[in-house]
């Protein structure tokens, strides 16, 4: 992107990415509850729509603030930018991994064997998730290896699951490493000239999760739907729309009802991904598209108290997503199903928990990002 060439999303399509994220981690939060307790079988699809929204989100936001950094100064490395992904994302996941290892520790002796996680409840499976190898494509593989007798001793070290009950943390592995690909891509490729092999060889690394996660895995192609999302910032950025407002819309309701009745399809249908279905998904990014090239061009008017509620709810969405499971489990075991009471109590406890979380560490994550910066000297 050309620096003569500036995008800026407006501030009504600011506020719009956050509403979406503040709302879809607390459908994920129900989704989860209503499944967990048993509530329905006919709304137990909701966490994984969210899902979904979260990574086009990340496609959209991720390259936004990239491009934006490398416009502003030509010393934006793949240094800094992974400093930054990485203070955003482990200032907060660090804090989780010990908050569901009390959590789960607790619930291990109050309840025994009615805790169902004790075999992801390790040290391995900890340190695993803590350098994001849960669920990583090449265990099966490495699994093998480690198996023969000769490598007998680290043979403790595989498979990797998400730590104890916080299921969700699977697919911030995938964030992870779908983060560092882009950033490899679009700031690495300096070394392409200067250092082939080693440009060729991190490539690699960083390609696995992505790569596999396009075409199989867990998730059903998370991967592709963050390259939608990439797809929507690369059109807002570059095409951007002179259709009347009316006929925007329009599209944004016809691709968002497209989008609603492929999800009622597969789900009625029992057709499997269910929401990580790519037509569902290419169909909501889409109408994200048209209603984001809307906000461009039209202010968003609303109640003075209410934009910084929609911006909190958004800014404890990361902390709210990592711990709730490991609530509703405990939960769950203590109160068996429980019914609807049960899932707002849930929703409560893992609300007031991403609170504290995310006054106590999440929001620091900046000033942790400048902190290693300039520890490591690195500028950009």
């Amino acid at each position: 992107m050309s620096k003569d060439r500036v995008f800026r999303l407006s501030d009504s399509s600011s506020l719009l990415l956050n509403f979406l994220r503040g709302l879809a981690a607390q459908a994920v939060v129900i989704g989860h509850g209503i499944s967990y307790f048993g509530v329905s079988d006919k709304l137990d699809n909701i966490q994984n729509s969210a899902v979904v929204i979260f990574f086009v989100l990340s496609g959209i936001v991720i390259p936004y603030s990239t491009f934006n950094k490398m416009q502003k100064t030509s010393e934006h490395s793949f240094a800094s930018y992974f400093l930054d992904r990485f203070s955003r994302i482990y200032t907060g996941f660090v804090p989780a991994l010990f908050f569901v290892l009390g959590v789960d520790v607790l619930n291990k002796f109050l309840f025994g064997s009615r805790y169902a996680f004790s075999d992801a409840l390790n040290a391995h499976t900890f340190f695993g998730n803590l350098l994001m190898f849960q669920d990583h494509p090449l265990q099966g593989l490495i699994r093998g290896v480690l198996s023969l007798k000769i490598f007998s001793a680290f043979y403790f070290l595989m498979p990797i699951t998400s730590f104890g009950s916080a299921r969700p943390f699977w697919t911030v592995a995938i964030e992870w490493w779908i983060y560092l690909l882009f950033g490899w891509i679009i700031l690495g490729k300096k070394y392409w000239e200067t250092k082939p092999f080693m440009f060729l060889f991190v490539l690699v690394i960083f390609l696995i999760v992505p790569a596999f996660n396009w075409v199989n895995g867990r998730g059903d192609g998370l991967s592709v739907m963050w390259f939608m999302g990439f797809l929507v910032f690369i059109f807002l950025s570059r095409f951007p729309l002179t259709l009347p407002r009316w006929e925007v819309l329009a599209l944004f309701g016809f691709f968002m009802l497209c989008a609603l009745i492929r999800l009622y399809y597969v789900n009625r249908f029992d057709l499997r991904p269910h929401a990580y279905d790519t037509v569902f998904v290419g169909s909501l990014a889409l109408a994200l598209y048209f209603v984001l090239s809307y906000f461009q061009t039209t202010e968003m008017a609303l109640p003075g108290t209410l934009e910084p509620l929609i911006v909190f709810n958004a800014d404890i969405s990361y902390m709210l997503y990592l711990v709730h499971y490991t609530l509703l489990d405990i939960l769950y075991v203590w109160r068996g199903a429980g019914g609807w009471t049960s899932v707002l109590m849930g929703f409560v406890l893992s609300n007031l928990a991403a609170v504290l979380m995310y006054f106590a560490f999440d929001r620091h994550h900046k000033k942790i990002g400048n902190w290693l910066k300039k520890s490591f000297k690195v500028v950009g």
